[in-house]
């Protein structure tokens, strides 16, 4: 993507693994190709459905899986 070519790989991969735990992403379909496995993301149901609550009523970390889940659907 060229919108993403300036972030280091292993920094996209830590992100992802994150939105991943997260349950903002899931994985719908894995492809082995030459040896390695790609793989698929898709937005997580719910995971465009941000409320005032969650943005005014969450802990730190509650509001850094709110803000994946934002960055999250803007590149989706």
């Amino acid at each position: 993507m060229k919108e993403l070519e300036d972030i280091p790989q292993a920094t996209m991969y830590r992100h992802l693994n994150k939105l991943l735990k997260a349950r903002i992403l899931h994985v719908v379909e894995e492809n082995k190709i030459r040896g390695t496995v790609e793989k698929v993301y898709y937005l997580a149901n719910g995971g465009e459905d941000i409320s005032p609550a969650d943005v005014t009523e969450q802990s730190s970390d509650e509001h850094m899986n709110l803000l994946l889940k934002i960055i999250t659907s803007l590149m989706i």
